[in-house]
């Protein structure tokens, strides 16, 4: 992964987007435990057939819940997951469809600023109360 690809949480230890901190601050937990350069799923090394189950990186993914979108939850080892940009928009009452990611101007970009985010959720969730 390059340093100009979006990043919600890494091996490399960089911290998460404002979607990883929403859907941590919910409770969530995710289906990846990353430790340096290792990353396991209940303790047993991640295998291609984990990264090919889901179409985006697997330690974006997080532990799915009863509530979760079912249109966006697949499984990895028999366990049901969802990506954290879609399970924080669910959170918050957007739509999970949406490009809450994108670079440009998504909730979740990872290049976000503090400015950006106040700016952004006044616009797409609505102001303080």
């Amino acid at each position: 992964m390059g340093q100009d690809e979006p990043e919600y949480r890494s091996p490399w230890g960089t911290g998460c987007c404002y979607a990883g901190h929403l859907a941590l601050a919910a409770g969530s937990q995710w289906l990846v435990d990353i430790q340096g350069d290792w990353m396991s799923i209940d303790g047993t090394p991640v295998t291609a057939t984990d990264h090919e189950s889901v179409p985006f990186s697997l330690w974006q993914y997080m532990l799915a819940t009863v509530d979760d979108p079912q249109r966006r939850v697949f499984q990895v080892r028999g366990k049901p997951v969802i990506h954290v940009a879609h399970r924080a928009a669910h959170l918050i009452g957007l739509n999970p469809d949406g490009e809450h990611d994108s670079d440009d101007d998504g909730l979740f970009a990872p290049g976000n600023t503090r400015e950006d985010l106040e700016r952004l959720i006044t616009e797409q969730v609505g102001p303080r109360p």
